[in-house]
């Protein structure tokens, strides 16, 4: 194999770091390796590593031997870095390329080709016998002997040697430098590099500046009038560093809405400037990442604020996001003024001034501003503070700081502000303050986890303006003259918590110790928190709240050396142990302990006597119960005096939720025993259900709670609309009613020819109510009862009813539409049978709340009517099958649905006689009527625990009904009408409410019973209907009837159409 030049014109892409004829074969014979070729795949790391072990040269020459190697880097998106290592080269040529004994001939050649004409390269001793076997002596590119490494970025490829992409030490650059959006500037050592002593116009990188093995971005200008801008999308990167601004005076800002990203251990972006006469900002998408210092500030004065919107992180062990430095002097600008090589000089030949502290004045109001995220690692550095630096204004505005070993550290001189904003605000971390009183932390919001280290006179401030939780989740307070508390948030919608354990399970207290404490406003104490101090005080207007456990072991602790001043109120909280205990009384001992008397200024916002689930008392050991407020937990206050050196007991009691004083109806108080089961059986769930009740003013209040949890809704809903059942019942009595089903040749009365009475007398249907006994059956309307004849009938109606408050519910409104249709025939004049198909839409709204059932009822039945207008039997049957879709909206906010069936059957009987009276006709009825339903077992969702698991229950119903019809025909100018008017007086004597039995879908070992109100067992049905021909076979008709009972009225309308053949 004879080696070739390596480039553009080969038409095939190569890799070859030794094109020559290698004889890898190794015959005992001849060569002492069994295996000359190694090839390592790190599938981790993306590495692919070829080695040349002692390879020989064709043919098995073996007394000359050479080791070389080659790597490729996966660098991601299609980049790559290309290795070339040589560590013993000893031949150049095999005998089938004119060599002997591996020299002379065509020598070997090394390098890189594409094969596109464009992209190769070949090492400098390609074909040189002497250089090739110098090359593991050699320099390579990259500076180190036997090294060569080519970088592919974007399918071109860096020489090392190339160093700056671009370079520049003109003096005073006017004009800016902008990076286009297409542009890409990459070197192997730095990507921009530019020295002078003036700078006017803003540096722009929109696209991708590069230093791969230095600083992507190096500007050192005296002066620098102009922005520094990294676009969004845009992305500056150093091997060390990604950017560093050595700029002495600078007017203007730093807008970072890219990435800048620093490796190796070195910085992300480092600022060197005396006066900043402007600001920094971090946009929201902007990233400054590196594993020792992200973000490295170096100045004196920075006039407007450092915000942070995006990410700044240091990722390397003991990495520090933001480090704040004092500034050290770049020198005079070296020969002349002039900067270049004495300028930089000048500048790493400062170290700082060693007798005088120096300041940072970061910003009129805020300082560095965070919103974003400063993230550094467990053994890291959240914002760093240096030796002899003050710093005005650090405020985290809602964003997150997080650091494993420091938050803040400051170890110096000079004086610190740390102040935090927002309600998603976060800090993780420690501060530490130096040995001074002018350092001082403030925050307003958020939460925080670390240790507050002082000096002994350092200020702490925590504002929680916010109408959200934050907390000091765990750490700890010391060596502070003051650690003040404020929750402003005036709803009660937010909390502040000192200490974390009250509200997660695995979380921690936080203790304090300080010279002074005060509590303002609704403060959450843990109770694995201790608050000592020589002041303590719960300023005016507090309401601190303690949390408590049934551990009565674990208790917080107040101490004060002096008096301790209670101002406002003192509430309980409790966790979710005490969910599960039937014991009603915990001692808490040692809760308040002071030297002095304890001086109690408590507000007067709760009166005392009112009654509550826990009630807490403050008894002083060996003196028994000083003042007691029965007050509700949550708003609790605490009356006691304690002389020097005693202590207090905090004592909480707990009444049961099925005895309350105040009392309740069956079905509140049926809930209240429920519940109290599942507290003490410590049902899993129900913990903010019991907090709802345990923080009412009033413990009465719990019965509406109850009450909402009752479902007495689920039990209503199926009896009211039971009663649209005999809508269909009542309008086949009309279809069939003899009184206008009588034969014309067979009238009675005086002859009137077609417009006989008995024709058209078609009887008036009586639309059945839905809050009773309606039906929409009531709507057939009959005809002549001549032997052979069919008819085909049907409704339209519609129905409104009132449901009157009872115990039990506020009442209801229920709406029903639907439409009847059937078909019929007589055999003989005393014998018609026929069937018939009713379908109804129903909906009841309950009154004082969103509770709301919809109702689809198909009821299909058969009819027959046996006699003449002497003496009558009419009888029908139904069956009547339902779908129920409920919804329920919970006193504390859950919204339980369900969806469940019914099937009914049906069946009446009607005995009745029609007497003539003077052209009119008067006909009494006697109807008895049975039914029963069958509602099968649903359960709730939508309301998690707080849903209803609901039974299969059964209603019945057996009624009479005793009534009288009267009708006449009115004749006007040949046009015929007959008005009919109806007396009815119905009787039942079975249910007159529901009762279910239903559990919690969270505790269906806790069941209870739902009553409905009852309604009255005797209704009133008054009616008027109104029958006129349309043509020869048809009539049209329409009514309306009420129905009155002394729980509900409902009224109907109706209007229908009968064809007869």
């Amino acid at each position: 194999y004879t080696p070739f030049a390596v480039n553009g014109a080969l038409g095939f892409p190569i890799i070859a770091p030794f094109l020559a004829d290698v004889d890898t074969r190794t015959p005992a014979i001849v060569g002492t390796d069994s295996q000359p070729i190694f090839l390592d795949l790190d599938t981790i790391n993306g590495v692919v590593t070829m080695t040349w072990k002692d390879v020989n040269y064709f043919e098995f020459g073996g007394d000359k031997k050479n080791s070389f190697q080659l790597q490729l880097f996966d660098r991601g998106n299609g980049n790559f870095d290309m290795v070339f290592r040589y560590e013993d080269i000893n031949w150049t040529t095999g005998d089938a390329s004119g060599g002997t004994g591996g020299l002379g001939g065509t020598i070997a050649r090394a390098g890189y080709s594409a094969g596109d004409g464009v992209n190769f390269f070949e090492l400098p001793a390609s074909g040189n016998q002497a250089q090739i076997l110098d090359l593991e002596s050699a320099l390579g590119n990259t500076g180190v002997r036997g090294l060569w490494v080519f970088f592919v970025r974007d399918g071109r490829v860096f020489d090392p040697s190339q160093g700056i992409g671009v370079y520049s030490e003109v003096q005073h650059w006017a004009g800016g430098f902008t990076n286009e959006a297409t542009g890409v500037i990459r070197g192997f050592r730095h990507g921009v590099q530019m020295r002078g002593n003036s700078f006017t116009g803003n540096f722009e990188n929109l696209n991708v500046i590069e230093g791969l093995s230095g600083t992507g971005v190096d500007l050192e200008f005296f002066t620098f009038d102009g922005d520094f801008i990294v676009g969004e999308g845009a992305r500056i990167a150093g091997g060390q560093t990604g950017a560093r601004l050595a700029l002495r005076t600078w007017n203007g800002d730093a807008l970072i809405n890219g990435e800048i990203e620093g490796n190796a251990e070195n910085t992300g972006l480092h600022i060197l400037t005396k006066d900043l006469l402007g600001g920094i900002q971090v946009g929201e998408t902007g990233t400054i990442t590196a594993l020792s210092n992200a973000l490295k500030l170096e100045v004196e004065t920075v006039r407007d604020p450092v915000a942070i919107r995006g990410r700044v992180e240091a990722t390397g062990e003991n990495g520090v996001a933001i480090a704040i430095l004092p500034y050290t002097d770049l020198g005079d600008g070296g020969e002349g003024g002039e900067g270049g090589e004495g300028f930089v000089d000048d500048y790493l030949g400062v170290s700082g001034s060693e007798a005088l502290p120096l300041g940072i004045d970061m910003g009129l109001a805020a300082g560095l501003e965070i919103t974003g995220a400063v993230l550094a690692p467990d053994t890291g550095t959240g914002i760093d503070v240096g030796n002899y630096v003050g710093v005005r204004g650090i405020t985290n505005n809602g964003g997150k700081i997080d650091a494993g070993t420091a938050l803040i550290h400051r170890d110096g001189f000079g004086s610190l502000t740390f102040s935090q904003k927002g309600a998603g605000a976060q800090t993780c971390g420690n501060i530490i303050f130096a040995n001074t009183a002018d350092d001082f932390a403030e925050f307003q919001g958020g939460n925080y986890t670390g240790e507050i280290a002082g000096a002994g006179e350092n200020d702490f401030v925590f504002v929680n303006p916010n109408d959200a939780d934050v907390a000091f989740v765990s750490g700890n307070a010391a060596g502070l003259g003051t650690f003040e508390v404020t929750d402003e948030d005036e709803d009660g919608s937010g909390r502040t918590v000192i200490g974390s354990s009250a509200f997660d399970a695995n979380g921690e207290g936080f203790d304090v110790f300080a010279q002074t404490i005060i509590l303002k406003g609704k403060v959450f104490v843990d109770d694995q928190t201790d608050l000592v101090a020589t002041d303590l005080t719960f300023d005016q207007n507090s309401e601190t709240s303690v949390f408590l456990t049934t551990d009565t072991s674990q208790k917080p602790s107040f101490v004060s050396d002096s008096p301790l001043v209670l101002k406002g109120a003192l509430r309980a909280v409790l966790d979710s142990s005490f969910q599960g205990t039937t014991q009603r009384e915990f001692v808490y001992e040692d809760v308040f302990q002071s030297i002095d008397s304890i001086i109690n200024e408590l507000s007067t916002a709760f009166a005392a006597g009112s009654s509550g689930l826990f009630t807490v008392s403050v008894e002083i050991e060996d003196a028994g119960v000083i003042e007691e407020d029965s007050l509700a937990l949550g708003q609790q206050s605490l009356r006691a005096l304690l002389t020097g050196g005693q202590t207090g007991n905090l004592v909480v009691t707990r009444l049961s939720l099925a005895n309350l004083p105040c009392g309740g109806n069956s079905n509140q108080n049926a809930v209240g025993q429920a519940l109290e089961k599942v507290f003490t059986d410590g049902t899993p769930g129900f913990s903010s259900t019991f907090n709802t009740i345990a923080q009412l003013s009033d413990i009465c209040g719990a019965v509406d709670i109850f009450d909402s949890y009752a479902g007495v809704s689920l039990a209503d809903s199926p009896f009211s609309i039971i009663q649209v059942d005999e809508l269909l019942l009542e309008l086949i009595t009309r279809r069939i009613d003899p009184a206008s089903n009588l034969d014309p040749a067979n009238c009675q009365v005086v002859s009137v020819g077609r417009n006989c009475f008995t024709q058209y007398a078609q009887a008036g249907a009586v639309p059945g109510q839905v809050m009773s006994d309606g039906d929409p059956f009531a709507w057939l309307r009959t005809g002549n009862r001549r032997a052979g004849s069919t008819a085909v009938w049907g409704r339209a109606v519609g129905a409104f009813g009132e449901r009157d408050p009872g115990p039990f519910s506020q009442g209801s409104e229920q709406q029903t539409a639907g439409l009847v249709a059937g078909a019929d025939h007589v055999l003989d004049e005393t014998f018609l049978a026929g069937a018939a198909l009713q379908w109804t839409d129903s909906e009841v709204d309950f009154n004082n709340s969103l509770d709301q059932a919809e109702v689809q009822t198909l009821q299909i039945g058969v009819y027959f009517s046996w006699g003449d207008a002497r003496l009558y039997v009419n009888g029908m049957g139904s069956v009547i099958v339902r779908e129920f879709e409920t919804r329920r909206t919970l006193i504390t906010g859950e919204t339980p649905r369900a969806e469940f069936d019914s099937v009914a059957g049906q069946g009446q009987l009607e005995l009745g006689a029609v007497y003539e009276l003077d052209g009119a006709r008067v006909q009494p009825t006697l109807t008895v009527n049975y039914s029963k339903q069958w509602v099968d077992g649903y359960s709730e969702t939508g309301a998690g625990v707080l849903g209803l698991t609901v039974a299969d229950n059964e209603i019945e119903s057996l009624s009479s009904t005793l009534g009288i019809k009267v009708a006449a025909t009115l004749r006007e100018g040949g046009f015929t009408v007959t008005p009919e008017f109806r007396a009815q007086w119905r009787h039942e004597y079975l249910d007159t409410r529901q009762v279910i039995t239903a559990s919690f879908v969270g505790a269906p070992g806790a069941p209870f019973t739902v009553r409905s109100d009852t309604v009255g067992r005797d209704t009133a049905i008054l009616a008027a209907g109104l029958t006129m021909p349309a043509w020869e076979n048809a009539v049209v008709y329409t009514d309306y009837e009420a129905a009155l009972n002394e729980a509900y009225d409902s009224h109907t309308v109706s209007i229908g159409l009968r064809v007869s053949w």
